[in-house]
């Protein structure tokens, strides 16, 4: 869940994904010579994921945790402050889980499922199932859910990431993801995309994203819609 100086692009995915740098990029590792535990607390000045805002435009105190197994099985689980309908405000407990493995190429190609889940707003919450695959700078997700948001919805979610190292604790980070509805028009088809920076030093990242989305409804899960927005993120990793 952290990013440490020069991280592979499966680690620094992993601390995008607690804040869903993109979005949120759920990521497992490639198998560790033994088994870790890891986490983190970080604060956040706006919680995005996929483009919109979560915590109404406002900052989100978030907690992460997770594990690798020296097999290739990882778990984790995020837990971030949110604000949705009329401001109220709440929680959003991502879990997810799944199996990576690397190719004789260089590889890592994983398999994975997360449930997503909002105390206030119980409705909202939803799983997907996901399949990826990564390289050491640039990787590509497939996600696919059966009820998004709750709202009997099917849709897929497609994104690619890439991490380029300026310096050998600072790193560029751009994601780009698009949604695809295939039941109904609850979701319209919309893009999003981000670039930022993480600057690290030693367990300690401040994380500077300029994040753009771009669809025909404003509506996100009652969420914000902003099409431009900067967001900072300051976390700590143990």
């Amino acid at each position: 869940m952290h990013v440490q100086g020069s991280p592979s692009l499966i680690s620094t995915c992993r601390a995008a994904s607690m804040v869903m740098l993109a979005s949120a990029c759920l990521a497992g590792a490639a198998p560790a010579a033994s088994a870790q535990v890891s986490g983190s607390i970080a604060y956040a000045s706006d919680y995005r994921f996929r483009g919109m805002s979560l915590s109404d435009g406002r900052a989100s105190l978030q907690f992460g945790l997770a594990y690798d197994g020296r097999d290739g099985w990882y778990a984790g689980a995020l837990l971030a402050g949110t604000r949705l309908d009329a401001g109220r405000t709440g929680q959003h407990l991502l879990a997810y889980g799944g199996y990576a493995q690397r190719l004789a190429n260089g590889l890592v190609w994983e398999l994975g499922s997360s449930r997503s889940a909002f105390s206030q707003e119980p409705g909202y919450g939803y799983g997907e199932l996901y399949a990826g695959l990564a390289g050491e700078r640039l990787g590509m997700r497939l996600y696919y859910s059966p009820n998004y948001f709750g709202r009997g919805t099917r849709t897929l979610y497609a994104e690619i990431n890439a991490t380029l190292a300026l310096h050998r604790q600072v790193n560029f980070l751009v994601h780009l993801g698009h949604l695809h509805s295939l039941s109904g028009p609850s979701y319209p088809q919309r893009y999003d995309a981000s670039a930022g920076l993480v600057f690290s030093i030693g367990q300690c990242a401040l994380q500077v994203t300029h994040s753009h989305s771009a669809l025909r409804h404003p509506t996100y899960a009652s969420s914000v819609y902003r099409a431009d927005r900067t967001s900072v993120r300051a976390s700590w990793s143990f």
